[in-house]
Formats: structure tokens, sequence, C-alpha cells
């Protein structure tokens, strides 16, 4: 993951962050919950600059772009790091659906990088940005469809203790990104 995604030049909108760490409401099964709580997030961001595209100014229009691509970088940061590889563990042999949402974590991460150098006035930049929000939507699809039921159904993870680290590398993440001299 970019560290300049991590580490952004401005800061994330509060209220956008809070659906990523205010642990409020997370009562059963954390995990999926926090999981589904940030596409959500995600997805609203997307949808706004979509809506609102051809009426931001270019200044709103980098800072939008850039606090969606933050957002989902330590969206990816915290599945790769603790949820892929604890449901990868509870899955065995039907691991394929991580290996699916690691190469589609690759792909968006790729597009996260042009994005970063590509400048607002390019032809480009819009198009990279819908094709990022098409493969979100579908790899987040997918997620809550389809892997997020197989694991609750096999119940042999604490999605709860799960949770609740994903919930602490959050913090760690936003922590980071919001310390002194890092915007």
């Amino acid at each position: 993951m970019p560290a300049s995604l991590i580490q952004p030049n401005h800061r994330p909108r509060t209220n956008s962050v809070t659906a990523f760490s205010s642990g409020a409401a997370l009562t059963h099964d954390r995990a999926t919950f926090l999981l589904t709580a940030e596409h959500a997030t995600i997805l609203q961001l997307f949808n706004e600059y979509e809506r609102r595209k051809y009426t931001l100014s270019v200044t709103h229009k980098v800072n939008l772009v850039r606090q969606t691509c933050v957002l989902l970088a330590w969206h990816s940061h915290v599945e790769e790091q603790l949820f892929y590889p604890a449901a990868r563990a509870a899955l065995h042999k039907q691991g394929q659906l991580i290996d699916e949402a690691t190469v589609e974590h690759a792909s968006c991460n790729a597009l996260m990088a042009q994005l970063e150098v590509t400048p607002p006035d390019h032809p480009l930049f819009e198009a990279r940005f819908k094709v990022l929000s098409d493969y979100v939507a579908m790899h987040f699809a997918e997620e809550e469809e389809r892997l997020f039921p197989l694991i609750r159904q096999l119940g042999t993870l604490d999605l709860n203790a799960l949770g609740d680290q994903m919930l602490s590398l959050q913090h760690a993440l936003r922590d980071q990104a919001m310390a002194p001299g890092t915007h």
C-alpha cells in the first residue's frame, strides 16, 4: 500500500472516519459489521463524486478522490493484515475467495497509484476513478454476498475478537495519518 495513501496531505473528513473507528453498535459479529460499514462509507464517497463531479472545483475533486483512496487503502490494509489470513485459515481448501480478493486488491492498488500521479485535468483521471469505483463495488458485493456469509456459517472464527483487532488497527492507521508532520 503506497505510504502516501496512509499519510495523506490532508485530513479525511471526520464523518467518514467515524464509520471506520467509532466502534458504536458493534455488538454482534464485529468483524463483518466493521467491514460492511466501511464498504458503505467508501461507496458513499464514490457516489458523492459521481453526483457532484460536474459542479466540484478541481481542488475539491482531488480532495474527494484522495479521501476515498485513503479510506480504501486503510480498509484494504486491515483486510490483508487481519481478516484475510484468519478467513483463509478458517476456509482451508475453499481459500479461492481470498485469492480472488487479493488479486482484486492488487488491481485497485494499481489504479490508486495511477490516480496519485495523474493530473486532475487529464482525461484518464475521471476514467480511472470510475473504473476503481466499479471494481470496488464488485469486490464489496462479492465479500458481502459470498465471503462473509460463508465465514459466519463456518462458525470457526471469533469474529468479535477479530473485529476488535481490526478496529485497533484502524485506530492506529488513523492516528498515524493524523500525527503532526504527516499532513
